[in-house]
């Protein structure tokens, strides 16, 4: 209808104009009623216009606010139309929706200073800059619905609002990955530099090109002798003692190819003292330019010694070969001191025993009266004889023994055996000599122990070990005891002697050790260390447990099965 009102009424005034020429003709009431007329139709003719030109604009703004609806709403950009006088929303698009996490009805609810970090006094401190145009980028961090906080930068300026207040149309852009790394890289240059200036290390900092030395620490300027300022003037060729420029220059370039470089050089100080220092570089991006990160290790000291290690190797080598002729000439000496012990030895077995035997076998007939009464002092007389013909011969015994083990000269011949009535067998034979001190001989535990190994030799280390009990133990008992778990035999002889501190306990099985003066009983100090290596012999060992005035207690341990087999010799 807007349309057509122009048109009805240009047909209108036409007919108005029609009127002037017959107005002669008709009546004079037909010219008033022309001209009331011609005023209507001008009036509908200028409202048609004016509704026509309405219309227009109309359109136009409809336009122009699909265009703006379009612009706003649409965008992938985050934004937001905020009232400066309180802070209000008061539009938001899909895009801020989906980066707060509100809906857009939610943040035209809340004011700006809900998400801002900032304080509200601080929010509207910046929204009045920005509706003063002083500033229109910001940076802020914003809160979001889940509560987790975004850097943001908004754009913001002033727009006219609805009934003609002023707005401000912010854009917002999440610059959070952006601000991470940048934080990121800003802390990795802070660690940087304090590593490097802290560093008792000397480090410096390399320009690839002309070698030039940039930076440097502390420790560098302590190891040159120069001042950090120095050095920023000098090259690495300047610091060498040997290396031209070309060479430097060369060995940058490899660096920079192959992403590290390990050197050795000499460097020269302020001083003029020449030091050998290894130097460990590799390219790295700093503010955006590659250069050369160089420790330099002061090995001065090491290479020192390591020339004087030369020398004294090149000299050891002339010492070792005349020592291994000087250790050469003294094991032939000891070779041969070795055969002069044995055939003293066997010279000693025969010359010493024939003729002790003979002793012992008089001292017996001269005790048994068979030549002739003897008088009480004759027969103490002749005992004493006795006595000490014993105990010799026992001595050469053991020297013999013991000589011929260490020399591997002791036959083992293994065969299966009762430990518990070897054990029986000992004690029986012993019993007279503990009968005689009044102590008590006891054999406990299993009544079978199946062993495999050499009896003879076990006899002997018993009857060793039941010796020495009974010899040191002055009243009480000493007991046998004899079990086995499977794996291992064991015999273990308890007294209720004297016992032994912790320092004898680590000697009683050397040779010649004895804890009491030679004359408080008989002895050769020989018996435990026989035993013991007759023990390692058969496979086993010797133990002992013991505590001054709470007696002793060795253990004698063998194998079940011993893996020499029958009839070895050792």
């Amino acid at each position: 209808m807007g349309r057509a009102l122009p048109g009805i009424g240009l047909i209108a005034w036409g007919i108005h104009a029609f009127d002037y020429p017959l107005r002669w003709v008709f009546p004079e009431w037909f010219g008033y009623a022309g001209y009331i007329l011609s005023s209507v139709l001008a009036t509908v003719v200028a409202f048609g216009l004016v509704i026509g030109y309405l219309q227009q604009v109309r359109g136009q703004l409809a336009e122009s606010e699909t265009r703006y609806r379009s612009l706003f709403q649409d965008s992938a950009s985050v934004m937001l139309l905020i009232d400066p006088s309180d802070g209000s929303i008061k539009d938001a698009n899909a895009a801020a929706e989906r980066f707060y996490g509100w809906s857009r009805e939610e943040l035209t609810c809340m004011r700006i200073s809900q998400i801002n970090t900032l304080t509200p006094e601080e929010v509207q401190a910046e929204m009045e800059r920005a509706r003063a145009l002083q500033k229109n980028h910001f940076e802020f961090r914003h809160r979001l619905a889940s509560g987790e906080v975004r850097d943001v930068e908004v754009y913001s300026g002033p727009v006219p609002g609805p009934s003609g207040e002023q707005w401000l149309y912010s854009i917002v852009h999440d610059v959070s990955d952006r601000v991470r790394a940048q934080r990121a890289l800003e802390e990795s240059e802070r660690r940087y530099r304090a590593i490097f200036q802290e560093s008792e290390q000397p480090m410096l900092l390399v320009d690839p090109d002309g070698a030039r030395v940039v930076d440097a620490n502390r420790a560098a300027a302590r190891l040159y002798g120069r001042s950090v300022e120095d050095l920023r003037s000098m090259t690495i060729a300047d610091l060498s003692a040997e290396e031209p420029l070309d060479a430097v220059l060369e060995e940058v370039r490899k660096t920079l190819e192959e992403d590290q470089y390990v050197g050795s050089y000499r460097h020269r100080t302020a001083s003029g003292d020449v030091l050998d220092v290894e130097v460990y570089a590799t390219p790295i991006t700093f503010e955006g330019k590659q250069f050369l990160f160089t420790i330099v290790v002061d090995v001065t000291d090491r290479k020192r010694a390591e020339r004087e290690l030369d020398w004294y190797r090149a000299s050891l080598e002339d010492e070792v070969e005349e020592r291994t002729a000087q250790l050469e000439e003294a094991y032939q000496q000891l070779a041969r001191a070795n055969e002069a012990k044995d055939d003293f030895l066997r010279s000693m077995s025969h010359e010493l025993r024939t003729p002790l035997n003979s002793v012992i076998g008089f001292s017996r007939l001269l005790e048994q009266e068979l030549p002739g009464p003897l008088n009480d002092e004759q027969k103490i007389q002749v005992r004493m004889i006795r006595d000490a013909g014993m105990h010799l011969l026992s001595l050469v015994d053991d020297v013999l023994d013991l000589s011929r083990i260490e020399d591997g000269r002791v036959s083992v011949n293994v065969t299966d055996i009762d430990l518990g009535e070897l054990a029986r067998q000992a004690v029986a034979a012993v019993r007279p000599l503990a009968e005689e001190k009044g102590l008590a001989l006891e054999v406990a535990g299993d009544a079978e122990v199946s062993c495999r190994t050499d009896p003879q030799l076990v006899r002997q280390i018993v009857w060793n070990l039941l010796g020495n009990a009974i010899k040191y133990t002055e009243q009480g008992f000493v007991r046998v005891q004899v079990g086995s778990d499977g794996r291992t035999a064991w015999l273990a002889v308890a007294d209720t002697g004297p016992g032994m501190t912790p320092e004898q306990i680590e000697r009683a099985f050397e040779a010649f050790t004895r804890f009491r003066p030679p004359g408080d009983s008989p002895g050769t100090g020989l018996g435990l260390a026989i035993s013991k290596r007759l023990a390692e012999l058969l496979g086993g060992r010797v133990t002992v447990q013991s505590a001054l005035g709470e007696g002793s207690t060795f253990t004698l341990e063998l194998p079940c099965t011993h893996a020499g087999g029958s009839g070895s010799d050792r």
